[in-house]
């Protein structure tokens, strides 16, 4: 648990550093959503899934930058719609 002046997404990379083995999956609610996050999942283990609603007002990165796994999630969202 966090106190009102620290957001939880900060807390991501403290916690994984606590897990001395690889992790296949990191699931959470959209609060979690930025770059950060993905950041330190995949630090933390290179082929890890990241499962986190984007915003509703996300946005795909330029086509010049490589596509990551929000941005993915992103696209499905606007071709399929976000409850599918």
């Amino acid at each position: 648990m966090t106190d009102q002046d620290t957001g939880d997404a900060s807390q991501v990379d403290p916690l994984l550093d606590q897990i001395a083995v690889p992790i296949g999956q990191f699931t959470a609610d959209g609060a979690y959503d930025g770059k950060p996050t993905y950041d330190a999942v995949t630090s933390h283990s290179v082929g890890a899934m990241v499962v986190i609603p984007p915003r509703v007002n996300a946005v795909e990165r330029s086509v010049t930058e490589p596509s990551s796994q929000r941005d993915r999630h992103i696209a499905a969202i606007t071709t399929d719609g976000r409850m599918k």
